[in-house]
């Protein structure tokens, strides 16, 4: 889990913004940047496949990032494992379909908003298009505490809920 997660910062710092807090150093060359993405790619996948390979829901965590991240990275011409990519698209997918009626009927899944609104995000960032599955979770995102301007976190698992 640590290597996933330092794999997932290197990404991050890498594809979006190197910079040198100090000054006194060159920034990374465009290579040095490159290589640790690519490096870091498969290793992303890892945790988002592991996942799949065991559980019977969709993870904000072990799947979203990096599922994002992998869609950021193909985007800007890097090479992906696009079979797992569409696994893993599959597999969100028939997860949320599996549960559309507890969507239609504003009673969610497990995680509730904030499965939804991360299953959506995931989707979207790997360019799967809108369908009756993402229809029913915009649903019941409209729905859920629709009395309010806001959705209640439903658990303590910062830093998507209750971090300070």
């Amino acid at each position: 889990m640590a290597r996933l997660i330092l794999a997932s910062t290197a990404f991050s710092i890498s594809l979006f913004c190197v910079i040198d807090s100090r000054g006194d150093e060159a920034a990374a060359s465009q290579q040095a940047i490159r290589a640790a993405i690519e490096k870091s790619l498969p290793l992303l996948m890892t945790g988002a496949t592991g996942h799949r390979e065991n559980r019977t829901c969709f993870a904000c965590h072990n799947q979203g990032p990096p599922l994002m991240a992998t869609a950021a990275a193909k985007s800007r011409g890097f090479q992906v494992n696009e079979e797992e990519l569409e696994r893993q698209t599959k597999f969100i997918s028939e997860f949320m379909g599996k549960n559309r009626e507890n969507y239609l009927q504003g009673k969610g899944t497990g995680g509730q908003a904030d499965t939804a609104g991360y299953a959506l995000w995931t989707l979207s960032a790997i360019g799967y298009p809108a369908d009756e599955i993402t229809a029913a979770v915009s649903e019941y995102l409209l729905l859920r505490h629709k009395d309010l301007d806001y959705w209640k976190g439903t658990s303590n698992r910062p830093p998507s809920e209750m971090s300070s």
